[in-house]
């Protein structure tokens, strides 16, 4: 008999017991002054710990009138080293054709973002010409943006070598020039040239790096072709 009294006994409590989780998992309504533990949703991953921030972005983009000929001579390897300087680069190229320096762009940039640079303006082009009343040249000038838009994105390489970093790089390229349809005696309207040079892989740090791409459609009388050139150079990663 007190054997069975007790098995009766451990009995209820355990239906006790499993009541009052049930109770729990239905949401019941929580006892008087029971003390409540907030949650909070987890902050979003940031960039480890001692990876850089920021580094130093430099770019200069430059145009060579180049003939059909010697389009072989754009080898990006080959300019990248002998462009330790930006004049020598330029010095690099004029033995190719006929070359300015169009556009450069020099600021800090994000390492945990995509960045973008706008250098440029608006320029005038006359777009047609015709004789007036008392013979003198009117000319119809139309304004255009004109520069080049840089898109940069870096990101250091986890474990890798500090001297080098994963980056995704576009320069869309838009410059002024004369073109073929002749408007007036010895004066040719003008033509917008839009060309866009783009690499993505690993980038050295500290040294230049060359991309170089060919407007073959800007081909003149002389078959000279615009090529576009940017020399990029990232420093002081922080």
């Amino acid at each position: 008999m007190r054997s069975h009294r007790q098995d009766v006994t451990w009995a209820v409590a355990f239906s006790i017991v499993l009541a009052g989780l049930s109770l729990a998992g239905c949401g019941a309504s929580e006892a008087p002054g029971a003390r409540k533990i907030a949650t909070q949703p987890a902050a979003p991953a940031g960039p480890r710990a001692g990876s850089p921030a920021t580094a130093s972005f430099e770019a200069t983009v430059y145009k060579t009138e180049i003939p059909a000929g010697r389009v072989a001579g754009l080898d990006d390897p080959a300019l990248a080293a002998a462009a330790g300087r930006g004049e020598d680069l330029q010095r690099e190229l004029a033995r190719l054709g006929p070359t300015k320096a169009l556009y450069r762009a020099s600021q800090a940039i994000s390492l945990t973002k995509e960045n973008r640079i706008r250098v440029g303006g608006r320029k005038p082009m006359v777009a047609a010409s015709r004789t007036g009343p008392r013979g003198r040249p009117i000319r119809m000038v139309r304004y255009h943006d004109v520069g080049a838009m840089f898109r940069i994105g870096v990101e250091p390489i986890v474990g890798g070598p500090v001297e080098q970093v994963r980056a995704s790089l576009a320069v869309e390229v838009s410059d002024m020039a004369e073109g073929r349809v002749e408007i007036a005696p010895g004066e040719k309207a003008g033509v917008i040239h839009r060309m866009e040079l783009s690499y993505k892989g690993v980038l050295p740090v500290g040294r230049p790096f060359v991309m170089t791409a060919v407007d073959a459609a800007s081909a003149d009388q002389d078959a000279n072709a615009a090529a576009y050139v940017c020399r990029v150079v990232l420093s002081d990663l922080k």
